[in-house]
């Protein structure tokens, strides 16, 4: 993972062109869309979102394990459509909350290094999590918010409203993982051994 966190300081080092749209406006546009949180907590998270640092660096949008390919020593940064303008900090939160989501145990040492090879104070970085993670309410992906980050008690609606969608969303995914689980299981049983099937 360091050599990706290398490969996302690198990407921050440079400044965007301007055919890149803002992130911040990107976030802002998320939460407005949201219909999980209710109209006067949109409002308060946007009326904050606004005193946020814009930024001029090119952001990844969607930095995260599955798209840094290749060795360590020359890593390959993929899957670029969510390319942004913006505050590489909000760029690293965004890649901070997907991994204290899927990848827990990942998540604090990316952070660490990050902040250590870019001299980031840490708090730059978590200044962005509500309006990250309340953005995030707008993408159609499920999450296990089991998992979640510590959030400051005026946002706790934020995570309501997320668990409340995820939970939806978890259950159906259990429903299928327990057939794919079961299927699997019967499907192993009525296939021989590796060993044998190569005789």
């Amino acid at each position: 993972m360091l050599a990706g966190t290398r490969s996302a300081a690198c990407t921050h080092s440079r400044p965007a062109g301007p055919q890149f749209a803002s992130l911040k406006s990107r976030l802002a546009t998320n939460i407005t869309g949201i219909g999980l949180l209710d109209e006067q907590l949109k409002q308060a998270l946007l009326g904050r979102l606004a005193g946020m640092p814009g930024g001029d660096r090119l952001c990844h949008g969607d930095f995260h394990p599955v798209n840094v390919l290749g060795q360590n020593s020359l890593p390959m940064v993929i899957d670029w459509p969510d390319a942004c303008c913006g505050d590489p900090a909000a760029d690293v939160c965004r890649s901070y909350l997907l991994l204290k989501l899927h990848a827990e145990d990942i998540a604090e040492p990316y952070l660490d290094a990050y902040c250590n090879i870019t001299n980031t104070p840490r708090a730059n970085i978590l200044d962005w999590l509500r309006y990250v993670a309340a953005a995030r309410l707008a993408e159609d992906v499920p999450d296990d918010w089991a998992k979640s980050v510590t959030m400051p008690q005026d946002d706790r609606a934020v995570l309501a409203a997320q668990r409340r969608r995820s939970s939806s969303i978890s259950s159906s995914v259990r429903g299928q993982s327990s057939c794919i689980r079961r299927d699997s299981a019967r499907s192993a049983r009525s296939r021989p051994p590796v060993w044998q099937r190569a005789q």
